[in-house]
């Protein structure tokens, strides 16, 4: 289950694993005919950069909402 006692699912976890290599193969093999047509492959990698990080905190404010757990800890 996902809530199971000690925090361990493999099957689960390997679903992920696996569902992550082959969206990331399909991204790449998407970028081939992208850059043919928009060969400035700086702002390209700019742009997914940015929507990547807009896309991570999206889902991280959902994920964790506790606003203790987004200060910045110095270890001690």
């Amino acid at each position: 289950a996902l809530g199971d006692a000690k925090g361990k699912n493999w099957t689960l976890g390997c679903i992920y694993l696996i569902g992550h290599c082959l969206s990331w193969s399909g991204w790449l093999v998407l970028q081939a005919p992208v850059l043919k047509t928009y060969p400035a492959r700086l702002s390209f990698t700019s742009y997914q950069c940015f929507f990547g990080i807009i896309q991570f905190l999206v889902i991280a404010a959902f994920v964790e909402r506790d606003p203790q757990a987004w200060l910045v800890h110095f270890g001690y």
